[in-house]
């Protein structure tokens, strides 16, 4: 607004500082809606990490609000801001950050990604179980993953998805140490059979 649309406003009576303050009113009460909703999100699925996935559409809204608070944290970090909205406050940031709200998702996949290098290369593979609870329960976040590729995932993007299978992650991960192979039935036993006899033939010759 210029000056000369200022002083026009005020000419006419209207108080834009009260305007001002109603406004951010209206604003600092919606955010406390939204981030209640958060509290009852995170009472329900023991995290704060919600985001606009499959079979999670009831909370397509609240996961628009927590992308906004990401991305507003991330403008204030780099200086700039996130579009027309306000910048975040630091009140703002101190009550999302005590409630473990992670401020960014894509960070948290390099440290997981990072602890999925590390199990490959003490197990020498990525067949991860869901229980494995090693490098901060890594079981739960592969079979995330694997879900996400499998599935096709909006979660899952296309540079997440390049760098797992970029290490051969296993997206099957069917046998895995700790887990009893799948009963074979009679037919796949009988083919097998089969196979084997053939096999010896063909040496025997």
């Amino acid at each position: 607004m210029t000056r000369m649309q200022f002083r026009a406003l005020e000419s006419i009576g209207f108080d834009i500082h009260r305007d001002r303050k109603q406004n951010r009113e209206l604003i600092d009460r919606k955010w406390d809606e939204k981030f209640n909703e958060l509290l009852q999100y995170r009472e329900k699925f023991g995290n704060t990490d919600v985001a606009i996935r499959k079979g999670f559409e009831a909370y397509k809204p609240l996961a628009s609000w927590a992308g906004l608070q990401r991305r507003k944290y991330k403008a204030k970090q780099q200086g700039t801001r996130a579009g027309r909205s306000p910048a975040i406050t630091e009140e703002e940031i101190k009550r999302l950050a005590s409630v473990g709200f992670s401020f960014s998702l894509q960070d948290d996949f390099d440290t997981r990604f990072k602890h999925l290098v590390e199990f490959k290369k003490e197990f020498g593979h990525t067949k991860v179980p869901v229980f494995y609870t090693g490098y901060r329960n890594l079981g739960r976040w592969a079979k995330r993953m694997r879900d996400g590729i499998r599935c096709d995932e909006p979660y899952v993007d296309e540079v997440m998805k390049a760098r797992l299978l970029g290490i051969d992650f296993d997206i099957a991960a069917r046998h895995v140490f700790g887990h009893k192979p799948k009963k074979k039935t009679e037919e796949e036993e009988a083919h097998d059979a089969a196979v084997e006899v053939a096999e010896m033939g063909e040496v025997e010759e």
